[in-house]
């Protein structure tokens, strides 16, 4: 709790990683903090990102997990559905301005593709390896940027069994 209440009232980012053998208490102790937080009155925007074994190596693979489940975005809804919800979070969130274009890219990073019609960036994107995986960066940065301007915000790749913070 310390390195969080440190972040927070500095306003910066900082990495914990927590390393033991299986059963160890690496998803208790992720549990006791968000407890604590619940406790203190603290809101905060938990993202719970989870790396897929049997897509080992995809870029983004558990901030995508993690921007799937913010954008409440299930599996089977439609494109369409998919686009809209993503849509609607990122743009009650990002300036308006930049919100289609950063959805765009966000949208590549979940599996949920946008038309190229009238994104010229988009297009040449997808004809460019490095430049799709240098905007999705771009895009992703902005995102926890707007969320950290809006609060405090928790990432995490630990399971979360009880209970969801605001």
């Amino acid at each position: 709790k310390q390195v969080y209440d440190k972040c927070a009232a500095e306003r910066v980012a900082r990495v914990v990683l927590m390393t033991g053998p299986a059963g160890g208490g690496k998803s208790r102790l992720l549990q006791e903090l968000l407890v604590r937080l619940n406790a203190s009155g603290r809101t905060f925007t938990l993202l719970v990102g989870r790396g897929d074994p049997m897509r080992g190596g995809t870029q983004f693979g558990v901030l995508a997990f993690a921007l799937h489940a913010w954008a409440e975005i299930a599996g089977s809804d439609d494109i369409e559905l998919k686009r809209s919800k993503l849509s609607e979070r990122v743009s009650g969130l990002v300036a308006s301005a930049r919100a289609p274009l950063i959805t765009e890219f966000l949208g590549e990073m979940v599996g949920v593709p946008f038309p190229t019609d009238a994104s010229p960036q988009l297009r040449a994107a997808r004809a460019d390896r490095q430049l799709m995986a240098d905007r999705m960066l771009e895009s992703w940065l902005a995102f926890v940027d707007a969320l950290g301007e809006r609060g405090e915000t928790l990432l995490t790749t630990t399971p979360v069994s009880s209970g969801t913070p605001k």
